[in-house]
């Protein structure tokens, strides 16, 4: 436990952000456990509170990384009807909080708590999406590897024992959508998109400003979902765009039994950050996401953690959405 204490120290110092990038890097390493930042301010930010020259290396004046399992408090609004929901979160207290130094030129370690108050494991920390993460280098070698349509598990096997990585089928298919959506039409789906000034279009990207997803909301959609709020349809289609990107159809039912679309998110990469970002804009767009009770999607559904997290207090159902899954030409309707 010594080592785990002395690896981030409070006062330790970092002549740049990426230095300490590194720093807590090795530290997820030792303990086998991944930390996110919770809370960050920018210099830019930060320049407005402290009347310095910042050093551009440092990116931000406050950061504040914490243990995956000890996210923001929640505060259930369930009734207790469905006692027996579960989180990863765990409210584990283990921190560090790093704030740049008067001078602006360096980072310094204000609070560091390394004590967790969960058991830890190396299977454990390998499987987050952050951790499973291909450097530029090696997305390069699996992009050209992919283009030649190589058997997905002979490759997952040969990442794992050259990089050490536990690499998903799943990320080799969504690397695969990924290489698909370029050179394609994305601009003028984007433009097509925006070009409706009643319509609500949110981008999301990565760190290195690359496309994740859309989220898309004309002024039909929302106004369907604000009247008919209590039952949500969820299905995911597939290769129905010139993308080849997925399309995941968010779907309200009217007084008449049928089904209304009433958000959409074009998906680059179907992952669990990426499908937790989409649903908090809906839910920031859609203030009636509190009245949703029932939440029905296909059988083969696999974003149903992330819909639990955010909607824990909905009941849920699994069918089979074949009528969403496979729309034709003609107006699509599911009847109820």
């Amino acid at each position: 436990m010594a080592s785990e204490e002395h690896l981030i120290r409070v006062g330790d110092e970092f002549s740049s952000f990426e230095e300490l990038v590194e720093a807590i890097s090795r530290l997820e390493k030792v303990q086998n456990i991944t930390y996110w930042r919770r809370h960050t301010r920018t210099i830019k930010a930060g320049a407005k509170i402290v009347k310095t020259t910042f050093n551009p290396a440092l990116k931000y004046y406050q950061v504040h990384w914490a243990c995956v399992k000890g996210g923001r408090p929640y505060q259930s609004k369930s009734t207790g009807q469905r006692p027996n929901q579960r989180t990863f979160k765990e409210d584990c207290g283990a921190c560090v909080k790093v704030c740049a130094s008067k001078d602006g030129q360096k980072l310094i370690v204000k609070q560091s708590n390394l004590m967790h108050s969960h058991p830890t494991s190396k299977d454990s920390y390998q499987f987050p999406t952050k951790q499973r993460r291909l450097n530029e280098n090696y997305q390069e070698e699996v992009s050209t590897a992919l283009q030649t349509k190589p058997d997905k598990k002979v490759l997952q096997d040969h990442i794992r024992k050259t990089t050490g990585k536990t690499v998903t089928l799943r990320d080799l298919t969504n690397h695969s959508f990924k290489i698909n959506a370029k050179g394609s039409n994305l601009e003028e789906m984007l433009e097509e998109f925006i070009n409706d000034p009643e319509s609500i279009v949110d981008v999301l990207v990565d760190e290195e400003n690359v496309l994740k997803g859309i989220y898309y909301q004309d002024e039909t959609m929302k106004r369907n979902f604000e009247r008919y709020p209590e039952l949500l349809l969820i299905d995911a289609t597939y290769k129905l765009n010139d993308v080849r990107m997925p399309v995941y159809l968010q779907l309200a039912v009217d007084g008449n039994g049928e089904s209304e679309i009433v958000c959409v998110f074009v998906v680059v990469t179907e992952d669990t950050e990426t499908m937790s970002a989409l649903v908090d804009m809906f839910k920031s767009h859609n203030h009636n996401w509190e009245k949703i009770k029932t939440i029905l999607t296909d059988k083969d559904f696999m974003e149903k953690a992330v819909y639990s997290h955010h909607f824990p207090d909905a009941t849920f159902i699994s069918v089979a959405l074949s009528s969403a899954r496979h729309p034709r030409n003609q107006e699509n309707k599911v009847h109820f």
